[in-house]
């Protein structure tokens, strides 16, 4: 039972028994209910005689009428308004924007073990590819591409790099208030070993291919060196 409900029917409860528990008024040892009606009949549910008794034809007491009075002055409250729930935002419904630390936390969790001449083109690209992205989804009402978190833990060693990050999102932010995209609008990006530009499927063509880099964090996927970062624009229909 709701909480709200639960009070109600306990403070009804409450005022019954307070209004039961009174002495009723008595004449020569006799109530007026018993003077007028004769023995009392019990509680009914209502004025209209709907109670136990109803089948006996007797006329409902003052003192049921005045507890029938009693209850319906304590009406319920209406029912609170249901709050609808906060979307979530995992991989981010379109709703949230992402900031420029978020921009930064996917471009540092994805690319801090690459590094070497172009870096920073790479890092670029992928910016533009993130917000490429999160307008699309945002038109669409669908979640933007996914990627890597949007928090990262940052050491020391690896603030400097951040920082450039940080400053190179700024910068992108001005680039796309002025109509320019070096991606040709890729709202997907990915990490290949060698320079192939070849499409990723059939509905997205490579728009952008940087490297080498090499990879500090080399997988089964990813080599040490010869690693390309890649940009990919949607051709086929949604």
């Amino acid at each position: 039972m709701a909480d709200w409900l639960t009070e109600h029917v306990k403070r009804q409860r409450e005022l019954e028994k307070k209004y039961l528990a009174r002495e009723p008024p008595k004449w020569e040892g006799k109530s007026r209910a018993e003077l007028i009606y004769g023995p009392q009949r019990p509680v009914s549910s209502g004025p209209d005689g709907d109670g136990d008794n109803d089948d006996k034809g007797l006329p409902p007491s003052p003192r049921d009428l005045d507890l029938w009075k009693l209850r319906r002055a304590t009406k319920p409250p209406s029912r609170p308004p249901e709050t609808k729930k906060a979307a979530k935002s995992g991989d981010e419904i379109a709703a949230k924007l992402l900031t420029d630390k978020e921009i930064v936390n996917i471009i540092f969790n994805e690319t801090r073990s690459l590094s070497g001449k172009g870096i920073e083109e790479a890092w670029r690209n992928i910016a533009h590819a993130i917000l490429n992205g999160e307008e699309e989804a945002e038109r669409l009402g669908i979640r933007r591409p996914h990627s890597a978190p949007t928090f990262a833990h940052v050491p020391v060693v690896e603030k400097k790099n951040y920082n450039r990050m940080l400053q190179m999102v700024k910068s992108v932010r001005t680039e796309r208030a002025k109509g320019i995209d070096p991606t040709g609008g890729a709202t997907h990006f990915n990490f290949r070993n060698g320079s192939s530009t070849v499409n990723w499927d059939k509905d997205y063509k490579n728009t952008s291919n940087i490297g080498p880099f090499g990879n500090s964090y080399p997988t089964e996927k990813l080599d040490a060196d010869g690693i390309y970062a890649n940009t990919y624009k949607r051709v086929g229909k949604r």
